[in-house]
Order: C-alpha cells, then sequence, then structure tokens
C-alpha cells in the first residue's frame, strides 16, 4: 500500500512539475501588460480597447488562456507520467473535458458552466467557420 501511494505521488509531482512553467509563464503575461498599463495611468484595461491599450489587453488575454489550460495540462502530464507518450493524447483530451462534468461535484448546489475552449476559437460554429474562411 505504502508503494502504491509513492507510486501516486510520484505521478502527481511529474504534472505539476510540467504544469508549473505554464503556471508561471501565464501569469507574467497576465501580470507584465497590467503593469505597464499602470505605469501609464490606467488602473484597468478593459476601460479603452482601442490602441496600444487594447494591445495589451489582447497580450493579456492569451495568458488568461494559458491559465485556463491548467488542468488540461496537469491531466496529461499525470497520463504521461503513468504510460508514457502514448498517454498525452488521452489525457489532454481527459483533463480538456474534466471541467465539464460533474465529476466532484456536489448536487446540492450547481456550479455555473465551465467556458469551453472552442468558444475562444475564431470559428467555434459551422457559420462563423464560413465567415472566418471568407475574411469577412
Amino acid at each position: 500500500m505504502k508503494k502504491f501511494f509513492s507510486e501516486i505521488k510520484g505521478h502527481l509531482m511529474t504534472g505539476i512539475g510540467y504544469m508549473l512553467p505554464l503556471i508561471i509563464g501565464s501569469s507574467l503575461v497576465v501580470a507584465i501588460p497590467q503593469l505597464i498599463a499602470l505605469a501609464m495611468g490606467t488602473p484597468s484595461l478593459t476601460e479603452d480597447l482601442t490602441g496600444f491599450l487594447g494591445f495589451l489587453y489582447q497580450v493579456q488575454q492569451v495568458g488568461w488562456t494559458g491559465i485556463g489550460m491548467v488542468n488540461t495540462v496537469l491531466a496529461a502530464f499525470i497520463a504521461y507520467s503513468i504510460a508514457d507518450k502514448p498517454a498525452i493524447g488521452a489525457g489532454f483530451v481527459a483533463g480538456g473535458q474534466a471541467p465539464h462534468t460533474p465529476a466532484g461535484v456536489s448536487h446540492e448546489a450547481p456550479s455555473p458552466p465551465a467556458p469551453r475552449l472552442a468558444s475562444w476559437a475564431p470559428c467555434s460554429t459551422p457559420s462563423s467557420l464560413a465567415t472566418w474562411l471568407s475574411g469577412r
């Protein structure tokens, strides 16, 4: 039993080790545009989305997207630790679906659904795909 928990700990630590650079890098990408905006005298990047401040807002959104991928990356690299390279794809899929399942959630107080990564894509529906491809 002690060996089993030791192996579990090793797999979790591998996943966390691969996840940490994502968290640190994404957090910096969120923080640096905010610091630049504060130095320019703008307390919030959501007030003016034009010009350089709009660019800073878009850069900050890239960081938030990275932070939103934490579950996915953690699951993928825990799977990698358990079953090597063939498990990475399954881990990414499972980690991407994990926030959208009721697993581990109390049925007394439902939580709001998490945003799907596909909704952030430029073509999340077939009609928007046609619009995006046509360049309109």
